[in-house]
């Protein structure tokens, strides 16, 4: 009996889990065990804990997990009147990072929420605004190799899509890439080169010449073409024996920069000043080099530029060095020059006692086998009220198309021309008188009246060996950006328009960047004064400036600028010391 008991038993519990299993299929078989979504119950409820925080031209969102809550979103309002619209996909993240050009971003009235989602509907936060923290955001480069007295951002350079670019420090004393505590070779001079990926900035490499020379300041002028794939550096004193100047041009290749060419004058002479002032088309294919102390005949400083062209792979001078048709003595003919997308159209400028600027166009000879440049001079009339100075129009921008020029007067004020002839704005600065001229049907560069920032301030005249890169067109001829290194207001970050009522201190040398845009009828407009991150005396903040070719991204020089800290971040408490004297930096907007 306890065995028939027992074999029942069993039985009976078989039946039972045969039961179960028959009923657990059926489930199966209508979805049911698929589902790992939650039982939606109801909307979800607001985000809470919202913080943001910022990284080198990012704005970053966190907040905690929402009950109910599916899916996340980031809306943006731009303006007071506007509607908050997404501007992200839907995430189930609860981080989030928005990626934004600084010196653009409407820092006054933008606003943003978080809304979280699920299948019965969404929800959102209060609005959060980020006015007044646009300096959170600024990009703040130092060197790796951080040496008090370097002056890293002395020069400058963005290739045209944004996305390379390049840093001199010319008094970087290193003898060798490789071992960059080694100080043996003072004021060798070296360049940084920084690559963007993925919207985020990465060091890719340190460049020096293959003949490094103590005291040559090699970096002292820099140029990137439009795909970051050229590089041609300035060194215009020369090693301590010659004093004469060189050029290097560097190519990319498998992602390694290689030098590819040195060159000097057709005729060296020391104090030449070759390579003070360097240019390089858009499509990497002409370079131009100014030597504003060579003479070819006499060493009286009249200036020349000398042409290089790659035809074939292989770089080649193009015609013979270019002077002034109008050249003199000691007028530093070449101190700035620019070139257009296609290397057709050169611009250049001279130093001391000059009214015109200079524009040359290439030009086949003789049956396409002798290259000129032929000369095209803009006179005073159409620069100048008056030209009763000693002061020569030391720096010039040419657009890609070279249809739209700009160029700036030392010690004067700024200006800049539209080819109606009409005043934008007109009020005083210490930096430069900067005028804008656009082609006429004709062919011709026409007229136009002067203006410059309103909120430039007074401070001593910049000096020859500052004045570089202070003035630049963007690649699309509708951006310009102006520095002024001796601005003297203690202000910090972006600001929309050009008001500047900070603390102004006599001689304070903080400076300041003025970000002029044109419109669709050719109005050029007041857009944005641009502060560093850090503002202190002394800095020199915009005695260099870049900008790319659709003025999304720029960089500012701050030769100036003091602090220990190295590699890439954003200002903080942590960094933010004098304790590098003239170390330098660079800011990324």
């Amino acid at each position: 009996m306890k065995i028939l008991t027992n074999q029942r038993y069993c039985i009976t519990l078989f039946k039972a889990l045969l039961v179960l299993l028959v009923s657990v299929f059926f489930i199966s078989s209508c979805g049911g065990a698929k589902s790992s979504a939650p039982v939606v119950l109801s909307a979800p409820t607001t985000p809470v804990n919202v913080t943001l925080s910022y990284d080198v031209n990012q704005i970053n969102f966190s907040w905690d997990t929402t009950n109910g809550a599916t899916s996340y979103q980031l809306l943006s309002q731009l303006t007071p009147t506007g509607e908050f619209v997404a501007i992200q996909e839907a995430t189930i993240s609860t981080t989030t990072s928005l990626t934004i050009p600084v010196h653009l971003h409407n820092w006054v009235t933008a606003q943003y929420k978080i809304r979280s989602c699920n299948s019965l509907g969404c929800i959102d936060t209060n609005a959060i605004a980020v006015k007044n923290q646009s300096a959170n955001a600024i990009g703040y480069f130092k060197a790796s190799n951080n040496n008090a007295g370097d002056e890293f951002g002395t020069a400058v350079a963005l290739s045209g899509d944004g996305n390379t670019m390049a840093i001199a420090a010319p008094k970087e004393d290193s003898f060798n890439v490789s071992v960059l505590d080694d100080n043996s070779a003072i004021d060798s001079g070296m360049v940084y080169i920084y690559k963007k990926i993925n919207n985020k900035w990465q060091f890719q490499q340190y460049i020096k010449p293959s003949l490094i020379q103590q005291g040559a300041e090699f970096g002292a002028a820099l140029a990137l073409d439009d795909t970051g794939a050229t590089l041609i550096v300035g060194q215009h004193i020369g090693s301590s024996a010659s004093l004469t100047g060189m050029a290097y041009i560097f190519e990319l290749t498998n992602g390694q920069w290689s030098q590819i060419k040195s060159f000097s004058a057709l005729k060296p002479l020391a104090n030449d000043y070759f390579g003070f002032s360097v240019a390089i088309s858009g499509d990497g294919n002409t370079v131009v080099v100014g030597a504003p102390g060579l003479n070819a005949n006499l060493p009286t400083s009249r200036g020349e530029l000398l042409v290089l062209k790659k035809i074939n792979f292989t770089w080649q001078r193009s015609g013979t060095q270019i002077s002034a048709s109008d050249s003199n003595d000691y007028e530093y003919f070449g101190i700035s020059v620019d070139v257009n997308y296609d290397g057709t159209r050169i611009i250049s400028a001279k130093q001391f006692r000059a009214s015109s600027v200079y524009v040359y166009d290439y030009k086949l000879l003789t049956g396409n086998t002798i290259e000129t440049w032929v000369e095209q001079k803009i006179s005073a009339e159409l620069i100048l009220s008056s030209t009763n100075d000693n002061s020569g129009f030391g720096i010039v921008s040419i657009d890609y198309s070279g249809d739209v020029i700009a160029f700036a007067q030392i010690g004067k004020q700024v200006q800049i021309f539209n080819n109606e002839l009409d005043l934008v704005s007109n009020t005083k600065s210490w930096v430069n008188t900067l005028r804008y001229l656009s082609k006429n049907p004709g062919g011709v560069f026409g007229g136009g009246e002067s203006f410059s920032a309103l909120s430039i301030g007074t401070g001593a005249a910049v000096s020859i060996s500052a004045i570089r890169g202070s003035v630049v067109l963007s690649g699309d001829g509708k951006s310009l950006l102006v520095g002024a290194a001796s601005e003297a207001t203690n202000k910090k970050g972006v600001f929309t328009g050009f008001s500047a009522s900070g603390t102004q201190e006599l001689n304070g040398f903080y400076g300041a960047s003025y970000l002029f845009q044109a419109t669709a009828d050719n109005q050029w407009l007041e857009k944005r004064f641009i502060k560093s991150a850090n503002t202190d005396t002394n800095d020199s903040f915009a005695s260099a400036v870049a900008i790319s070719n659709d003025g999304t991204s720029i960089a500012i020089g701050a030769i100036g600028e003091s602090s220990d800290t190295i590699g890439i971040a954003v200002v903080n408490s942590e960094n933010d010391n004098n304790f590098n004297s003239r170390s330098g930096a660079v800011y990324v907007f």
